[in-house]
């Protein structure tokens, strides 16, 4: 958001947003104002506001830092304004897109295939070197579902008893749904690979991402197999071409890169 210029057109303020975390829990920006001096021939910055909004909630907390201005006031209330407008008026694919990327950063399992809308999501995941309950965040999806839809936005939370005929059922799916996403991932190695070096050189952050995606997946499966008893049998096979997509992708990389420098 730019002002017009000042003091005879020797200076010129800019007031930016910069996102400093967007997390399961919520996203915080820093608002600041930027100040060209042209007379002086610098720029000054200053930290106004931090603006933090609970995803939960829906609540939006603004805190002055040391760069406060009186000219903030007003972006706040443009802030609160914007989101009271357009809060709900998000399109209904998006918002079911949304929750299904929180369910599955959670860990949970599509029970219905492509059909989706029927998930099984444990007790607690991995967030960093911690481990925290599923629970408050399913309970937080139901209410803004609650909140945007009323009767209509259907978000149910089943306690499973945990008997073998569901735990049968979970580790089922739990095997299509690993499976598929291995030979996903290894299709994807094994594609650049056979694309040649006619294309440009592999990305480090394309091998780097594929690891991190198998790590995730490792994961999942010890995670499942403690949960449900999943029998890494059922996916050695997929698991054992993944790893082998990979290091031929890796391998390919070094050489265009080789090549690249030589």
């Amino acid at each position: 958001m730019r002002e017009r210029d000042r003091n005879g057109g020797s200076q010129r303020t800019q007031i930016n947003a910069d996102e400093v975390e967007n997390t399961m829990y919520r996203c915080s920006y820093v608002i600041g104002v930027k100040v060209w001096d042209r007379a002086n021939r610098t720029i000054l910055y200053d930290r106004g506001m931090r603006v933090c909004f609970d995803k939960q909630t829906g609540a939006i907390d603004v805190e002055p830092l040391d760069g406060w201005d009186d000219r903030l006031r007003g972006v706040e209330g443009r802030i609160r304004e914007h989101f009271e407008a357009n809060g709900k008026t998000v399109p209904g694919e998006k918002i079911r897109n949304a929750v299904r990327e929180q369910l599955l950063r959670l860990g949970a399992q599509n029970m219905r295939g492509k059909a989706g809308g029927l998930y099984f999501v444990p007790k607690e995941y991995v967030d960093g070197a911690d481990t925290r309950p599923t629970l408050p965040i399913l309970e937080g999806l139901k209410g803004v579902l609650a909140d945007l839809y009323g009767d209509e936005g259907d978000f149910w939370l089943i306690r499973m008893a945990g008997d073998e005929g569901e735990r049968e059922m979970v580790r089922k799916h739990f095997v299509i749904n690993a499976n598929a996403q291995a030979e996903e991932l290894t299709l994807k190695a094994l594609n650049r690979v056979r694309a040649g070096k006619g294309q440009r050189a592999v990305r480090e952050e394309l091998v780097t991402n594929m690891w991190n995606e198998r790590r995730q997946l490792l994961h999942a499966v010890e995670q499942y197999r403690s949960l449900v008893g999943v029998e890494l049998a059922d996916l050695e096979q997929n698991l054992k071409d993944l790893d082998a997509a990979i290091e031929e992708l890796d391998k390919f990389a070094q050489s265009t890169r080789k090549e690249a420098s030589a």
